[in-house]
């Protein structure tokens, strides 16, 4: 076991940026010393970013039983307005579910962590969409939200983000 020394920076909780996209759509994935640097995409893909309701979104890792190596990834977040936009891109996340997705996430920290990913499987074991609840909300002062949350398991944890480049 190695020692863990605390670090004296920020630890804000919450998710400052969202991107997720198709696991199919990603070629390669470089790594350096468990973490990832490089990130390759097929032609013409990219991450797709969500504009999530603010204090809405959360990253949740777990493991409950530590004689079955199992990760679960929970990453849940909201997006304002039962509108057409949201609903396109309620729709987008569900057909990409058959083939998985995988989420970049930057916390308001600023770590930046892969989820959807492992050395191990690559994209075998990608976020699907485990549940949506849209709500028009009842009173005029309601909001009206769609509730989405991501789930995936693995053996590893989400992997840190050092790329140099914008994604």
């Amino acid at each position: 076991m190695n020692d863990y020394v605390k670090k004296c920076s920020r630890h804000n909780g919450g998710i400052r940026h969202l991107r997720l996209a198709a696991a199919n759509d990603i070629a390669s994935i470089e790594l350096s010393a468990g973490q990832v640097t490089n990130i390759v995409f097929k032609q013409r893909a990219r991450f797709a970013e969500y504009d999530f309701c603010e204090g809405t979104a959360e990253l949740r890792e777990e493991i409950d039983d530590y004689s079955s190596f199992k990760v679960k990834h929970t990453l849940s977040f909201s997006l304002n307005n039962l509108d057409t936009a949201s609903l396109t891109a309620i729709e987008q996340l569900k057909v990409h579910s058959c083939d998985g997705i995988v989420a970049l996430v930057t916390t308001n920290s600023g770590e930046t962590l892969l989820v959807g990913y492992s050395a191990d499987f690559a994209t075998e074991r990608p976020l699907r969409l485990q549940k949506m609840v849209a709500e028009s909300g009842q009173d005029l002062g309601d909001a009206s939200l769609c509730n989405i949350t991501l789930y995936g398991e693995d053996t590893a944890l989400s992997m840190p983000y050092i790329g140099a480049q914008t994604i």
